[in-house]
């Protein structure tokens, strides 16, 4: 017990005599903490602000953004309404219409074709397309 006592007075003599060195040290960190943390956000700003600036300045038939993903029919119909929902928000001062555009893949399993070929999962065998 004794020993801990002993140590416990020096930890405290330090700390009375290093105080303006450790709240110098602490400042600096909280400091850097900080500066790290708002320039992530100053970055984020700047570039939502000059797309928002650069779709108001636009002409109305040169305006527009396309967010393009590929995605299943199943995958589609719970990522569509997010991201329409995302990109409303993100557009509306700048009255953007928002539009959905759907491709389907020009190639396309042909059940029955080739059946002497190694049994393939359906996502690997693909239509051959000639001339």
């Amino acid at each position: 017990m004794i020993r801990w006592l002993g140590l416990w007075r020096l930890v405290l003599g330090r700390l009375r005599s290093d105080w303006p060195f450790l709240l110098a040290l602490w400042l600096l960190i909280v400091s850097a903490t900080t500066l790290l943390a708002a320039g992530a956000l100053y970055a984020e700003t700047v570039e939502i602000g000059g797309l928002r600036r650069a779709l108001a300045e636009a002409p109305a038939h040169e305006r527009g953004v396309s967010v393009r993903f590929s995605a299943t029919l199943a995958e589609l119909v719970d990522v569509e309404p997010r991201v329409r929902s995302t990109l409303d928000r993100a557009f509306a001062p700048a009255e953007a219409e928002t539009r959905l555009t759907l491709r389907s893949s020009s190639l396309r399993v042909i059940p029955g074709l080739d059946e002497q070929a190694p049994a393939e999962p359906p996502e690997r065998r693909l239509t051959v397309l000639g001339a």
